[in-house]
């Protein structure tokens, strides 16, 4: 009996560092999509303030600013239907579920 009592703290435990670790994880993720879009709407912020288009490499940044950040906003998407509902209800997922 002290056995199974044992092995159900060791799992518990371990499903709690899980659930943290997926937590954190999934805030770097999030902060890191609002970051690359922020950077994009500052360079189309410059281009409208400035009258002039952007150049090439301007160009090729805000592309790839947005395809980050889309593919951020597919993991978050993914993780959320993956994780266990405590982790997926958290409130981090519900501004990627209206975006």
């Amino acid at each position: 009996m002290e056995n199974i009592i044992n092995y159900a703290d060791d799992h518990q435990n371990t499903q709690l560092a899980t659930l943290s670790a997926s937590e954190v994880g999934i805030g770097v993720l999030s902060d890191m999509q609002e970051k690359l879009h922020f950077a994009r709407d500052e360079l189309q912020r410059m281009e409208n303030e400035s009258g002039a288009s952007l150049n090439a490499e301007q160009n090729a940044k805000a592309d790839a600013y947005f395809k980050a950040s889309e593919r951020i906003k597919k993991i978050l998407l993914t993780a959320q239907k993956m994780l266990p509902p405590m982790v997926a209800d958290l409130p981090i997922f519900k501004t990627h579920q209206e975006n």
